[in-house]
């Protein structure tokens, strides 16, 4: 008796380029686009590069048989059908598809709860000025503090190195020198919410507790348990299977595919964490 050899994986090979080293944001996004290439009988096969060396990837999987590609926080420039996910200038080029999570949208719902709870001794922290998807989360801050009828907005944000405690400290003697009744710190990613944290330690204030704080991606779990705040869940495993989804679609497609630029819809969680404002009630 002879069996023939069958082929789980029919269709051929996905690439997906990821940074080095993997987080767990990235992680999800790998689960989903594998989750999807296999459903369609793809194989995904995930590259991580040293720093420097993508364009001699990119010529390598140009000469290669790969189907398509997915580059995560970066543009894969390539005849290659390809798609970007979660890179915060993917939707300036106009000729690429892209996946982002909707940033903007994100922070305003997270504002509305803030403001609603009766907050309005706030302060923002960002710790990564430079970069257009983390200000699209402080414009979108300063966006619903300006609907409210704040005056100035902006002079509330304030900004730190990333991972630099030291500097998350000085900007929290700041804040407490600025705003004296500081109700609330919003922040614009859970790594700003993490050394918000230490710096609390460093200086012995009740975060969160006496001043609330707030986070952006929800990528550790709101800290394992331990610590509970409010967050904005982005679905990274969701992010990752519309690229993957949107990438055989242009790969099975007998025509060029016009660019799509596709925006995640995030949600607020743990908003029950967010306290009713002492000021205002005081206030009031």
């Amino acid at each position: 008796t002879f069996v023939l050899r069958t082929h789980i994986i029919s269709s051929g090979v996905i690439a997906m380029i990821i940074p080095s080293p993997i987080n767990y944001f990235h992680a999800k996004i790998i689960d989903g686009a594998q989750s999807s290439a296999l459903s369609h009988g793809y194989l995904l096969s995930v590259l991580s590069p040293p720093d420097g060396e993508l364009d001699r990837y990119e010529d390598l999987l140009e000469s290669s048989d790969v189907k398509g590609v997915i580059s995560v926080a970066s543009r894969f420039r390539s005849k290659i059908p390809s798609v970007i996910v979660d890179h915060e200038y993917s939707d300036s080029f106009e000729d690429a598809d892209s996946v982002n999570t909707d940033n903007f949208a994100g922070a305003k719902m997270m504002m509305q709860k803030v403001l609603s709870a009766g907050h309005k001794d706030i302060a923002i922290y960002s710790t990564l000025r430079l970069a257009l998807l983390r200000q699209r989360r402080v414009d979108g801050f300063l966006d619903e503090m300006l609907s409210s009828g704040f005056q100035n907005p902006r002079e509330r944000v304030y900004y730190g190195a990333r991972w630099s405690v030291d500097e998350a400290a000085e900007n929290l003697r700041q804040m407490i020198k600025d705003i004296p009744d500081l109700s609330v710190i919003v922040c614009d990613s859970d790594d700003a919410v993490s050394v918000m944290l230490d710096a609390a330690r460093i200086l012995n204030l009740d975060i969160p507790g006496r001043i609330a704080i707030t986070g952006f991606g929800n990528v550790i779990g709101n800290y394992g348990g331990i610590i509970k705040i409010a967050n904005i869940e982005q679905f990274p495993a969701r992010l990752g299977a519309m690229a993957c989804d949107r990438l055989i679609e242009k790969i099975q497609s007998n025509i060029p595919l016009a660019p799509k630029h596709q925006f995640c819809q995030p949600v607020l969680v743990g908003a029950e964490c967010i306290p009713q404002s002492r000021n205002f009630t005081r206030r009031q």
